[in-house]
């Protein structure tokens, strides 16, 4: 019979065959019936299977397909900026830290923290130079996401950043000055 590519053979029907024990490698053990495919060398000498390449030190470990992590992101990866009550804002705004209110013209023109700095978290990435380098900047928002965009890119352009948590609405929920 002729042998065709991974070992299967050909009958006269011409339908190919599964491949045996001996056109693949020998089984695991005397109690397995599974083949691990062919023999190849490995450090220890010759071995069933073929195993992975060596790592590089200091990778991060391979997952299986299909695999979970064991850890959440949030533990793996550091965070770039923190998240502060409206408490703690407007102690450090009283100790001279920058508020700078990321909403549009309109939500700021209907009410902000008193002292704020307006800049828009669309205009931001223009207006960085308006930002104090040595100083940590607080942001505000009506919307957390908004805040965190901002603090995300404040942080990749090297300034210290954190927003306030509950934005403009607990603001004014514990009764803090606002201007309009």
């Amino acid at each position: 019979m002729p042998v065709i590519a991974s070992g299967a053979t050909s009958s006269r029907s011409g339908r190919s065959t599964a491949p045996t024990s001996a056109t693949r490698g020998a089984p695991c053990g005397s109690s397995c019936s599974r083949s691990c495919g062919p023999k190849v060398p490995s450090r220890s000498g010759w071995s069933g299977v073929r195993s992975a390449p060596p790592r590089p030190q200091g990778a991060a470990p391979r997952l299986r397909k299909g695999a979970v992590m064991s850890s959440p992101y949030s533990k793996i990866v550091k965070k770039k900026f923190d998240s502060i009550s409206v408490e703690a804002a407007l102690a450090q705004q009283h100790n001279g830290v920058l508020m700078v209110d990321v909403r549009n013209d309109q939500e700021f023109m209907e009410g902000h923290a008193r002292g704020a700095h307006h800049i828009p978290v669309h205009e931001l990435p223009h207006r960085l130079h308006e930002l104090p380098a040595d100083l940590p900047v607080l942001l505000m928002s009506d919307q957390n996401a908004r805040a965190r965009a901002a603090a995300e890119l404040l942080a990749a352009s090297g300034l210290v950043a954190s927003t306030v948590e509950g934005g403009i609405r607990e603001w004014r929920a514990k009764g803090h000055p606002i201007e309009m």
